[in-house]
């Protein structure tokens, strides 16, 4: 073996020096007989005439090219066997050998343009100049650029109206919205994978993936109905190619790690703890003693921060025929985590076929996936500030081992990280085969019927157990825990669709009608036992082994979904378009009465660039188009229309007073819940410039759910214990324009391209049902009238810095005014007194922020030059507030946790009385409210998302090796960010729909250097 990778390593060198020494070789070459250097000129045209600016390259050497001058002539001296390249943006490039030619004239033809790109719209395709709806086409290229492990991460700042919000958790996925938050429960959209209606999260190797359109609006998505409200997400995996066989092999290694808090060492912590608890006993809030603080100085981020390595390697083998083709690969990718105690691996297979005899096609994808994730047990980045770093890691005077305080002398309720990750081990493997199979029979030329099963079979194992050991102070004693859990997934699919496909003269129809249906089931068996026994240096974990508490639990779900659909594209002479959809859904998710619905969509277009007398040169294409349609969401509980019965009452009949089992109904139902309505209206066009150098799409949307499903809440006294039911209640607007511009050209030898997206989001409450006007939740309101989940909060007015301030503290009445039942003091936070009733709390808060950017904005740039690439990718929103948790955390003087390091000139009021930052007392949140505004900072950010450079080698010095071709590169994730945020990401995670914008110390997306390489035999 090693000598094989001596014998691959030596290989690879040496390709490495020819293709750097690639100008000595031709100087070899040229020195040969057959090969003298000629001067070549010439001039490049089209059918109009001369064209300026067209690239001719000697090929294989792309250091020696020019460009045609304002008669479209060029001169060139070049070997005299060389081949010439000629090209022009939206012109097929054209090889012409000189074989000791002087002079070659060159006629290009107008090409293929990324207009006649096919798009896949659901149950078809069609070109994209023909689109008549909302439809996002994902650069997989620059989504592969991106590095991430999810289709979700890899797509942000790729589509406009698609916000994705990333996580650094091994083995975590992006959050994904379209257009915004129209419902209360449910806000993903719908994956459909090679045409099976399915997921594509941590278990799917993003390698895998061809293509992927994502549909905005009701035109392209109401073909699937009820469960379109949230759009659709289409992908389509690689599929082999006619030829021989080939094999890619991809490796990429990544080191990643975790932005930080600037927290205080010992030192710092002791002098500031010392200096609130000396506030604290002055004021009398506080009646015992300091601490006795220990000597240790733990950096509780060096000992739960690691630098992580990910390594991810793919092999893909395929191939094809005239009848056929295959695809196999392979994929293996593992995580070490950022984080202590969080990993991921990944195993991934797939076969992709299609073959062909006659008028029968067929084909099939399969895939399987094996995952293994390691949570963590505890919210690290809130215990790494709340930690004291006076606490040793371990501690033998306590159970288990480990250090989490003391009364006298670290006093505080913080969960040791180290301690709970090695105390508590969880895990959670999953086994997943998903795949389709396919037949399509050919009636006649204009006319297919195809018929379409999937599959979606999912095998989840879950074991935990905890050791005998405490990590936090006061924790109760627990004995060893174990449990096992096992949920068994299967979902179907099997579909029949008749395909019409005609022209008739200027006239041309397609169509497409069909009948589904797909059947879920959910099934989880588990168990949980305490007391395991101890066996030399380690816990006998079998459940049989736990000798107390035995505990069992089974459960099952399951719902089913049929479905009649049809489209009909009309379109005439290529200038006007008409595209007709309809849906008809049944679920038995609710009952008899409700559960059919119909969803119907009407778009059009027009080509104006086609009309005879449109004459604008400069526009290469321009086409209106505007639609409307409506979609549906049943997000709910398999059976929530009919009642939850338990079996678990005891009740005591009879003279002898007999327990006996029973029943009763624990959770009320709502039997006439219905399907969320989601109407749609789009209006946009497409257009093209300067021979589609330039090609922009602008859109403006508004959708307006109606029947928004949500939780009742109702009391407990009801005798309802099941969960609040759910009722139509809500209705909710979203609104917004998206803009996309993108530009690609070249000079001389240097292609280049540059592409905008920008997108702006209004969303609004138009009722909350039930007669509410408003909902409260954490520190936001969410009111009829205005955007889901403002932040309402006390608004503050600076500090109280000489005792005139505080004398003049009083109420429109002149009555004084009371901050927690206490008068302020100097250097206390002055607060707004909104009700005038002298006494500062809850019922004072006010709207202060909102969580919605007015807009997000994404720019990309790649450029390719002598074999070198380079790309970059930004992303960001701009004008959104976020409540700060984790500075709030790390300024708690009333409590004791570690704090983060102050800014110079921004001390404590002790310490600096010019500072904007109060006096610090222990026990006592007057200054440190969580419900304050002094928290709630700026959102917006600009980052670098991905940076990246690569190098192709030259063919010439590879072939002798049998390598079609190989690059390597080396990128950059998140190295930049411009904000003004001074938490660690802007861009974080809160599922939350009520509360989205509080950052409350989710994992930040890491830092990331990455180096690979891809290589084709």
């Amino acid at each position: 073996m090693k000598h094989k990778l001596r014998k691959f390593a030596k290989g690879l060198l040496i390709v490495v020096a020819m293709d750097f020494a690639g100008g000595g070789v031709q100087h070899l070459r040229a020195e040969a007989p057959q090969d003298v250097k000629i001067a070549v000129s010439g001039s490049v045209s089209d059918a109009d005439g001369p064209i300026i600016g067209a690239s001719v390259v000697e090929k294989g050497n792309s250091g020696n090219g020019t460009a045609t001058d304002v008669d479209g002539r060029y001169s060139l001296r070049v070997s005299s066997n060389a081949t010439l390249e000629v090209s022009y943006l939206g012109y097929t490039t054209q090889e012409v050998p000189v074989n000791g030619q002087t002079t070659i004239n060159v006629a290009l033809a107008e090409g293929a343009s990324d207009l006649d790109e096919v798009v896949v719209i659901g149950y078809g395709s069609v070109k994209k100049k023909d689109l008549t709806g909302a439809v996002s086409v994902i650069s997989t290229e620059n989504m592969a650029k991106a590095g991430a492990s999810t289709i979700a991460s890899s797509i942000q700042g790729l589509a406009t109206g698609v916000n994705v919000r990333n996580t650094g958790v091994a083995g975590g996925d992006g959050s994904i919205e379209i257009r915004g938050i129209g419902n209360l429960s449910n806000n993903n959209p719908l994956w459909v994978v090679d045409g099976m209606v399915t997921t594509a999260g941590s278990d799917f190797n993003s390698n895998d993936v061809e293509s992927i359109q994502i549909l905005k609006d009701a035109s392209a998505a109401a073909i699937y109905g009820s469960r379109a409200a949230n759009g659709v997400i289409i992908v389509t995996t690689k599929k082999g190619k006619k030829g021989p066989l080939t094999v890619d092999v991809s490796v990429r290694e990544s080191w990643e790690w975790s932005p930080r808090y600037d927290l205080m060492n010992a030192a710092e912590y002791k002098k500031y703890n010392d200096m609130a608890y000396d506030e604290g006993i002055k004021d009398g809030v506080w009646s015992g003693a300091k601490q006795a603080h220990w000597d240790n100085d733990t950096d509780w981020q060096d000992e739960t921060m690691q630098t992580a390595l990910v390594q991810d390697y793919n092999v893909t083998l395929s191939g094809g025929s005239e009848n056929g083709n295959y695809l196999v690969s392979g994929g293996y990718y593992n995580n070490d985590g950022i984080i202590y105690g969080n990993s991921f691996d990944r195993y991934t297979f797939r076969v992709n076929t299609e073959g062909k005899k006659g008028r029968f096609s067929f084909g099939e994808t399969f895939n399987f996936a094996q995952t293994k994730q390691d949570r963590t047990q505890t919210s690290s980045y809130i215990d790494m500030i709340r930690m004291l770093p006076t606490i040793p890691v371990y501690d033998e005077r306590n159970l288990g081992g480990y250090g989490y305080g003391s009364e006298a002398n670290a006093r505080t309720f913080a969960t040791n990280p180290i301690a709970r990750e090695d105390i508590e081990a969880s895990h959670t493997t999953v086994y997943r085969l998903r795949g389709t199979v396919w037949g399509e029979l050919k009636l006649f030329d204009f006319l297919k019927y195809k018929i379409n099963g999937g599959v979606d079979y999912i095998f989840d194992y879950y074991d935990y157990f905890r050791k005998e050991g405490n990590w936090t102070l006061n924790q109760e004693y627990r004995d060893p825990t174990g449990s096992k859990q096992n949920i068994k997934e299967t979902n179907e699919l099997i579909e029949h669709t008749l395909d019409f496909n005609k022209d008739f003269g200027k006239h041309h129809v397609d169509a497409v009608a069909g009948l589904t249906y797909q059947h879920y089931y959910r099934e989880t068996v588990g168990g949980q036992r305490l007391k395991f026994p101890y066996l030399g240096s380690e816990y006998f974990t079998v459940l049989d082994a736990g000798q107390e508490n035995q505990t069992n639990w089974n459960s099952i779900g399951e719902s089913a979904l049929i479905s009649y659909l049809g489209r009909a594209n009309y379109t005439y002479d290529n200038k006007y378009y008409l595209t007709l959809t309809f849906r008809k859904d049944g679920t038995s998710k609710l009952s008899t009465d409700n559960r059919w619905e119909s969803y119907p969509s009407i778009s059009g277009a027009w080509r104006i660039s086609e009309e005879n007398f449109f004459n604008v040169d400069w526009i290469s294409d321009l086409k209106l188009r505007a639609n409307y349609g409506e979609l549906g969401n049943a997000a709910i509980g398999n059976w929530d229309y009919i009642g939850t019965v338990s079996p678990s009452i005891v009740a005591v009949f009879g003279t002898n007073q007999s327990l006996v089992n029973g029943a009763t109904q624990v959770k009320l139902n709502n039997g006439n819940i219905r399907w969320e309505r989601t109407a749609q209206t789009n209006i946009g066009f497409d257009a093209a410039f300067l021979s589609q150098r330039l090609a922009v799409t602008a859109e403006y949307y508004k959708s307006e759910t109606k029947d928004v499903l949500t939780q009742m809440q109702i009391s407990m006294t009801t005798g309802n214990q099941g969960g609040n039911p759910y009722v139509n209640a809500a209705n909710i607007t979203n609104s917004g324009f998206e803009l996309s511009a993108n530009w690609k050209d070249y000079i001389s030898d240097v292609k280049y391209a540059v592409g905008a997206g920008l997108t702006t989001l209004s969303n609004k409450i138009n009722d909350l049902g039930y007669g509410k006007t408003e909902y409260y939740t954490g520190q936001t309101v969410s009111r009829v009238g205005h955007a889901l989940g403002e932040y309402y909060l006390l608004k503050t007015d600076g500090l109280f810095r000489t005792q005139t301030d505080i004398d003049n503290y009083v109420t429109s009445k002149g009555a004084p005014i009371y901050i927690e039942g206490k008068r302020p003091q100097l250097g206390d936070v002055r607060y707004i007194d909104t009700d005038d009733n002298g006494a500062i709390n809850p019922n004072d808060r006010q709207i202060v922020g909102n969580p919605w950017a007015d807009f997000t904005l994404s720019l990309n740039a790649s450029l390719e030059w002598n074999n070198f690439d380079f790309y970059m990718m930004w992303y960001g929103q701009i004008g959104n507030d976020v409540l700060n948790s984790g500075m709030r955390q790390g300024r708690l003087f009333a409590d004791n946790s570690n704090y983060i390091r102050f800014e110079k000139g921004h001390e404590p009021y002790q310490e600096n009385p010019n500072s904007d930052f109060p006096r610090i007392v222990y026990n006592d949140t007057r200054n440190t409210r969580g419900d304050m505004d002094r928290w709630l900072e700026d959102g917006s950010y600009f980052k670098m998302k991905t940076i990246q450079v690569g190098y192709t080698f030259k063919k010439n010095a590879l072939s002798r090796f049998g390598i079609n071709s190989l690059r390597a590169y080396v990128s950059g994730n998140n190295l930049l960010t411009l904000t003004k945020y001074k938490g660690l990401d802007p861009d974080f995670q809160n599922s939350d729909i009520w509360d989205r914008g509080t950052d409350n110390m989710a994992f930040p997306n890491p830092y990331s250097i990455q180096c690979g390489l891809q290589v084709n035999f």
